[in-house]
């Protein structure tokens, strides 16, 4: 696609509706959990929102939309084929039966959007958007939101997707209805709520590599106004590998997650809404693997002295094993009054999460360095929206606040004394720590209006202002012998740093749908997003400038055939200056601002269901997203190497094509169902740093899964699965270590090989 080309193609992308999360094209047909949020409805009649402008009420019979998935993350209720964004909606049910059970897991089936784990943190990438670095106070791309809470720490966001009613994927900046740091878009996930109706749900899988897995759901009412529901979830594995110098499994599995709710409604209109939630994993599924060196002819250190390394394998030869520790937990009161003029709602959260995650930094068996990544961080928001329609007017007005306290925080790496000509015995070596305190503030609202049947335009906008203040130190100590901790840290020149930036910014909206037949619904949306600047650990350079985007995108969603057909196509171009990249230079993680980027794409989706029982579809997304007018050095060659023009390079994690392709086909036999499903996902190639260096890249590549599911109306079901079947193995993240001390070896993380097992389950 040529520089400055908008793509604006023609309606959404992906949907649970049309990917096998749902056979909406079949009247009546549910998803598989009753306390799905992306449920089928064939008559659809929802409140409106100028978030979410409510789909037009025409004189139409129900059958012309024979079914829709209700999504909720654009702060209203809409139907997905009338929905005026790009966004992916899954189902609880589906995700189950996909043995979703991480953030990291939906990179299979949700195009365009890419996800890794780097040292613990998960790293999501949406449109070749997302995070590229792993300092202990950076902040994503990516808004993450569980149950309408922003969780800000990445390390936090892995914590577990356990009955959940859904999970949305809103594609594009998100400045207006979500905010700070949303310039890549925002994942909503969003849990089963209590019921007055007893229900709930016990399964138990097991599978290759000694895989368990135990989730339960149970709730229903404990009086006349209040009801309840506790769930829970296990899940563990051996070692999709082995460190060779230990005889360890690592890459293996160990988590634990527990969530109560209570809903209580003491009057007709009015509802209180309490989630408690607690996330522990403690394993070795953080390891890093060798994949070479980053330039030609430059021989990692930990070779040249006589180690050893095992490249692109599943396993690694490393003088430590890795480790993972994560605890985090939250408290979430959601409290919604119908006044019947509009809908009032408060969000008040609180969230604590501490992490700890050890690496081999330099990716041999020689002992050189140990990589120690730590982060404790606690945070408070409040926010209150109200929302409601007059006439031909609907509306959304709202106010956040976002406290955040991190700290300690940091990373402590020993080093060889090998590496300065002494002996091979720890020294101190490199080491940050920091504490960080950010104060948001921010005010928005948006405004929509019919102006004839079919035809409503819709305008907001967000002010969003936050002050950081930060006190952090650095050490680089050769000498003296390694004690663990931080008590006795000795500050290099220049440091403690003790610094305070305030950066603010109005993100505005707007957009025009007209609904051209009941089939046929269109839209384009103009917005802005608006990511804030922050401070690098270790870094005394100043605050480094806040990011912005300008979204433009348009489609077309349609509805055919007795809805028998969904083809939906949206073409997107954006303007992105300012973009904060993540360099390692030398020994230290610097954060500079790239002077611009563009990026172009389009994505196309499409379901049929040619007979009962039946579906085939797939999607494809194609981004073309690059750097402009940016040019820096690149920091795996030599110091005095000139700074390299990057205009034209492609955005890290922003693979040009991805695609996907899955087929469906249900029998009914007497009391029971059998269900068979098949797909295929592929990524084309992707660079992992803005100089686009093949040797720290993934090639294309594509996975297969299949699986096989038999209910019984009596509530009873077995399922089997195999995913990756050709046990393909692919980097999902990919990073250069420090030249100055290891001579630049590219580390990464993998995706997971073949696994393959069966599931029993009771739902009642």
């Amino acid at each position: 696609m040529k520089k400055g080309e908008v793509a604006f193609g023609l309606g959404l992308i992906v949907s649970a509706a049309t990917y096998p999360f749902a056979a909406v094209a079949q009247t009546g047909a549910l998803a598989e959990s009753g306390n799905a949020a992306a449920q089928v409805n064939p008559a659809v009649e929802l409140p409106a929102s100028a978030g979410a402008p409510a789909p037009v009420q025409q004189s139409q019979p129900a059958s012309d939309v024979p079914g829709d998935i209700v999504v909720t993350a654009l702060r209203g209720n809409t139907v997905l084929q009338r929905t005026p964004a790009a966004v992916t909606a899954l189902s609880g049910a589906e995700l189950s039966s996909r043995g979703i059970s991480t953030v990291e897991d939906l990179a299979a089936v949700v195009p365009a959007v890419s996800f890794g784990k780097n040292i613990g943190q998960v790293s999501i990438s949406v449109r070749g958007i997302g995070s590229d670095g792993v300092s202990a106070l950076q902040d994503p791309r990516v808004g993450f939101y569980q149950d309408g809470v922003y969780i800000a720490r990445p390390d936090a966001q892995n914590a577990g997707l356990f009955d959940v009613e859904s999970v949305q994927v809103l594609k594009g900046p998100q400045g207006t209805l979500y905010g700070r740091n949303a310039t890549g878009g925002a994942v909503v996930v969003t849990s089963a709520r209590p019921t007055f109706d007893t229900n709930g749900y016990v399964r138990a899988g097991y599978g290759n590599y000694n895989a368990a897995n135990v989730d339960f759901a149970v709730g229903g009412p404990a009086s006349d106004t209040v009801a309840v529901r506790i769930a829970g979830h296990y899940s563990r594995h051996d070692g999709y590998g082995r460190n060779l110098v230990t005889g360890t499994d690592i890459d293996d599995e160990n988590q634990l997650g527990v969530r109560a709710s209570v809903l209580w409604k003491p009057v007709d209109g009015l509802e209180f809404l309490t989630i408690g939630d607690y996330a522990y994993e403690s394993d070795r599924g953080n390891a890093l693997h060798y994949f070479g060196q980053a330039q030609p002819g430059l021989v990692p250190r930990g070779l040249l002295l006589g180690g050893t390394a095992l490249q692109r394998s599943r396993d690694i030869a490393s003088d430590n094993d890795p480790s993972l520790s994560l605890r985090s937990y939250g408290v979430t009161e959601k409290i919604t009054y119908d006044a019947g003029w509009g809908k009032i709602k408060s969000i008040t959260g609180y969230r604590e999460v501490s992490t700890s995650n050890t690496v081999d930094v330099d990716g041999t068996s020689l002992r050189l360095g140990i990589d120690h990544l730590f982060d404790n961080a606690s945070q408070v928001s409040q926010e209150v929206t109200i929302d409601g329609k007059f006439g031909r007017f609907g509306y959304l007005v709202g106010g956040q606040y976002f406290h955040e306290s991190i700290g300690p925080a940091g990373t402590e790496i020993p080093l060889s004394g090998t590496l300065f000509g002494g002996t091979p015995a720890l020294t101190d070596g490199f080491a940050t720590l920091g504490y960080q305190k950010t104060n948001s503030f921010a005010g928005y609202g948006q405004l929509s209006y019919e102006i004839i049947d079919g035809l409503t335009l819709t305008g907001g906008g967000r002010y969003s202002t936050e002050k950081k203040d930060i006190n952090n130190t650095f050490q680089l100590d050769r000498t003296r012998p390694y004690t663990p901790g931080f008590n006795d840290i000795t500050p290099n020149p220049g440091y403690p740093r003790i610094d305070s930036a305030r950066f603010s910014r109005f993100t505005p909206t707007a957009s025009i749908t007209y609904q051209v037949t009941p089939q046929i619904f269109a839209f384009f949306n103009y917005s802005q997003g608006f990511k804030s600047g922050g401070y690098a650990i270790g870094d005394n350079r100043p605050a480094y400038r806040p990011e912005k985007i300008t979204d433009y995108e348009g489609g077309i969603k349609t509805t055919l055939l007795g809805g028998t057909l969904t083809a939906n196509i949206i073409g997107f171009h954006y303007d992105y200056t300012d973009l904060q990249v993540t360099l390692v230079r030398s020994n230290q993680t610097f954060i500079e601002n790239a002077a611009a980027a563009t990026v172009d794409g389009f994505e196309f989706e499409t379901s049929v269901h040619p007979m009962h029982g039946l579906t085939i579809g797939g999607n494809v997304a194609y981004v073309d997203a690059r750097y402009q007018d940016y040019s820096t050095s690149d920091p795996s060659k030599p110091a005095n190497t000139p700074a390299e023009d990057l205009s034209g390079n492609q955005l890290s994690q922003a693979p040009k094509v991805t695609f996907l392709v899955y087929g469906d086909k249900t029998w009914d036999v007497g009391d029971y169902k059998l269900k068979v499903h098949g797909d295929y996902s592929y990524k084309s190639k992707q660079f992992f740093t803005p100089f686009n260096n093949d040797l720290v890249s993934q090639g294309s590549y594509g996975i297969g899964s299949a699986s096989v599911r038999l209910d019984n109306v009596a509530g009873w079901y077995v399922e089997g699965y195999v995913r990756n079947i050709g046990n393909t193995l692919a980097a999902s993240q990919l990073y250069v270590s420090s030249l100055g001390l290891f001579n630049a070896p590219v580390l990464g993380t993998l995706v997971a090989p073949r696994t393959y097992g069966f599931t029993l389950g009771y739902n009642f």
